[in-house]
This record gives structure tokens, C-alpha cells and sequence, in this order.
């Protein structure tokens, strides 16, 4: 056997393995999962890692592609957490807006009513402290 052929069956046996890399078991498919790129990820890079110094051939180029798709489906649930994060912050900021600009209307409404009720002239005789 070739060493090209050798590492394709690396490759096909990294490929069905699905044990996760964290060993126990875990009740949650999504994380059940998440394991087990993690195992394919290390095992693609393990095998990337041999073959340093070396010039790329197929087998290195279908490698290189498969460990950034492992990545790209290890990382999904990350992006999907900050994008509803990144949401949530953004109406949180809206909120806050909002609310700020409620509050300089009232302080306003309230600068101007203490305003409108004060005394406008001279206060008098009998409030004076000359007197």
C-alpha cells in the first residue's frame, strides 16, 4: 500500500470514527457532536502535522478541506450564540435610548413647569429680609 493510499484510509477511518474527544457520555446530541468534531479536528491536524515539510498532494489538499469544514461546523453554534447575543444587546441598547430620552423629557417638562410656577418679579414687601 502506497503512502497516499494509506493516509485516504486515515482519513476514512478519522472520518467514521464517532467517538467524542471528551470521553463520557453525554444525554445532549448537540454537544455528543460537538465532541466529536473536536476528535476529527485533532486527528486531521495529527495527520496534516506528519506530513510537514512535505510538498501538498491530494490527500493533503481533501485533508486541509476537511479539517476547515470540521472547524466551520464546530464554530456554527458559536457564531449562531453571538449573533442572538449580539441581538439582544442591540435592543437592550434601543431600550436604553429610549428610556434616556424619556427621562430628559420629563426633566425638561419639569425645568420648564418649576419655571412657569416661579415668582417673576421682586419678592414682596412683607417677604423681604430687609425689611
Amino acid at each position: 500500500m502506497d503512502d497516499a493510499s494509506r493516509r485516504l484510509m486515515q482519513l476514512a477511518r478519522i472520518l467514521s470514527d464517532a467517538r467524542p474527544y471528551a470521553e463520557g457520555s453525554t444525554p445532549d446530541a448537540v454537544e455528543y457532536m460537538h465532541g466529536v468534531r473536536l476528535q476529527r479536528i485533532r486527528h486531521l491536524t495529527a495527520q496534516l502535522d506528519e506530513r510537514a515539510g512535505c510538498d501538498i498532494d491530494g490527500v493533503d489538499a481533501v485533508t486541509m478541506r476537511l479539517l476547515l469544514e470540521e472547524y466551520a461546523h464546530a464554530l456554527a453554534p458559536l457564531r449562531a450564540a453571538v449573533r442572538e447575543d449580539s441581538n439582544a444587546l442591540e435592543r437592550s441598547a434601543a431600550a436604553l435610548r429610549t428610556d434616556q430620552r424619556r427621562a430628559n423629557l420629563l426633566a425638561e417638562q419639569q425645568e420648564t413647569g418649576f419655571v412657569a410656577t416661579a415668582p417673576s418679579g421682586p419678592p414682596p414687601a412683607s417677604q423681604s429680609r430687609d425689611t
